[in-house]
């Protein structure tokens, strides 16, 4: 699955969690922003405080800048997480973490499991053993 597009995984799980209730910032780049902020900020019942979520598909890696971001955000206290196709397979993880949780299948279409599947995972990363499976 293609990352950007009309059924890219970043749409796909964007219209995902909408269908869950979630509410997004979606951020987009401009000169006054630094490079390397996580795609989406999502609020959730299930995220106290919400949480920055970078989408990677298809192999895509963390840029120098979104790890250095990602990193100064876990060091405040944010949840934020990468949120990772992996063949068909949704993962979750944070930078420097060896932990991932493997969370849930991808079909290509929006669908109010993968948005609970990414909950779960985010879920397990916090709070291991609570839900998700760690691989």
């Amino acid at each position: 699955m293609r990352e950007n597009g009309p059924g890219g995984f970043a749409n796909v799980l964007r219209d995902s969690l909408k269908m869950v209730n979630a509410y997004l910032l979606k951020l987009h780049g401009h000169k006054e922003q630094a490079p390397g902020w996580p795609d989406f900020f999502v609020a959730h019942r299930r995220l106290p405080g919400g949480c920055w979520v970078e989408v990677k598909a298809g192999g895509g890696k963390l840029s120098p800048n979104q790890e250095r971001v990602m990193r100064q955000l876990l060091l405040r206290g944010a949840y934020a997480v990468v949120a990772e196709e992996v063949g068909l397979m949704l993962h979750v993880w944070q930078p420097g973490r060896e932990t991932v949780c493997s969370c849930g299948v991808i079909t290509g279409h929006a669908e109010p499991q993968l948005a609970l599947d990414l909950l779960a995972g985010i879920d397990a990363l916090y709070r291991p053993g609570a839900t998700g499976e760690e691989t």
